[in-house]
C-alpha cells in the first residue's frame, strides 16, 4: 500500500486551514494543522515530522513569527516548505525567499480561498526516513580507532586533531559516554564508518537537547542509540543496533520494546 504523505498546515486563519485541510484530505493527504505560535510549530513539527509543510499567512503582523518560523525549519530540516504570502506582503517576499521554500504562492485580493486552492499545484514530495528529515549537524570531532572489544582507542595530543564533521541523525547508530581515558567527551558509532569513534567535547544530557527524543533512546545513562537502527534484543540482557551487541539493564526493557516496535509494528 502506497504510504501517505503527511502534511502540516500553519496558519491563524481557522477558516482557511480548514478549507485547505478539506482539499488535501481528499486528495488523500494526512493533515495536521497549528497557528503561528513559534514554540507550537517547534514542537507539532517534532512530533508529527511531515513530508512538506504549507504556511500561510494573511495578516502583515504575522511576518516577523512566519519569517522566524520558515528560518527554523530552513535550518533545521529538509522537509519542503510551500508558502501561501497574502498580496500586502510583498515587501517582506524577499526575506522569505531567503529561506529557499519548495514553492512560494503569491495570493491575490481578487480572488477567493477556493479559487486559489483549485489554482494550486502540489508536486508529491519524496517520502524519506523521519531522521533524514533533519539537517546534518556540524560538529568539532576526534576520529579514533577502535580496539577488539569496541572501545576507542585514545593517544597523546588528540585534543589537537579536531576536525569539522557534518553528522547525520540517520547514519547515527549510538552516542557512548567517554570512558575513564576519554573523559568530558561523547562518543559517536557511525553507520557510514563502524571502524572508528568520532569524540566530541560535551555530555549525553546535552546531546538530548537537540536529539528528538522519540527516535532516541537513553541507555544505561551510558548509552542513546537510534531506535531505527535497533534489528534485536534480547530482553533483560542486551539490544543489537545493526549488528553491534549494547548491555542493557532490566530498568531499560519498557523503552527497548518501545523504540524496537515504534519501527517494527506487528502485523
Amino acid at each position: 500500500m502506497k504510504e501517505e504523505i503527511k502534511v502540516l498546515i500553519i496558519d491563524d486563519d481557522a477558516a482557511e486551514a480548514h478549507l485547505l485541510s478539506c482539499f488535501l484530505i481528499k486528495n488523500h493527504y494526512k493533515i495536521l494543522t497549528t497557528p503561528t505560535i513559534y514554540l507550537d510549530v517547534v514542537k507539532r513539527i517534532g512530533y508529527f515530522l511531515p513530508d512538506v509543510i504549507i504556511i500561510s499567512m494573511s495578516h502583515a503582523e504575522e511576518d516577523i513569527e512566519g519569517l522566524k518560523i520558515v528560518t527554523y525549519i530552513h535550518n533545521t530540516f529538509n522537509i519542503p516548505v510551500l508558502l501561501l504570502i497574502e498580496y500586502h506582503e510583498h515587501e517582506n517576499l524577499q526575506q522569505f525567499i531567503k529561506t529557499k521554500p519548495f514553492s512560494c504562492y503569491f495570493k491575490s485580493i481578487d480572488k477567493s480561498n477556493e479559487q486559489i486552492l483549485n489554482e494550486l499545484k502540489f508536486s508529491e514530495p519524496h517520502i524519506v526516513g523521519k531522521l533524514c528529515k533533519y539537517k546534518a549537524k556540524t560538529i568539532r570531532v576526534i576520529r579514533l580507532d577502535i580496539d577488539e572489544k569496541d572501545e576507542p582507542i585514545s593517544y597523546d595530543g588528540m585534543e589537537h586533531h579536531f576536525e569539522d564533521k557534518e553528522i547525520k541523525r540517520c547514519d547515527v547508530f549510538y552516542f557512548k559516554a567517554g570512558s575513564a581515558h576519554i573523559k568530558n567527551f561523547v562518543l559517536i558509532r557511525l553507520q557510514s564508518d563502524k571502524n572508528h569513534y568520532y569524540a566530541f567535547r560535551d555530555s549525553l544530557v546535552q546531546v538530548l537537547v537537540w536529539l528528538n527524543c522519540r527516535l532516541f533512546t537513553p541507555i544505561n545513562g551510558s548509552y542513546i542509540i537510534n531506535n531505527e537502527k535497533i534489528t534485536a534484543w534480547n530482553i533483560p540482557f542486551s539490544v543489537t543496533v545493526d549488528d553491534i551487541v549494547i548491555t542493557i539493564g532490566r530498568n531499560n526493557k519498557e523503552d527497548i520494546v518501545k523504540a524496537y516496535n515504534y519501527y517494527h509494528p506487528k502485523e
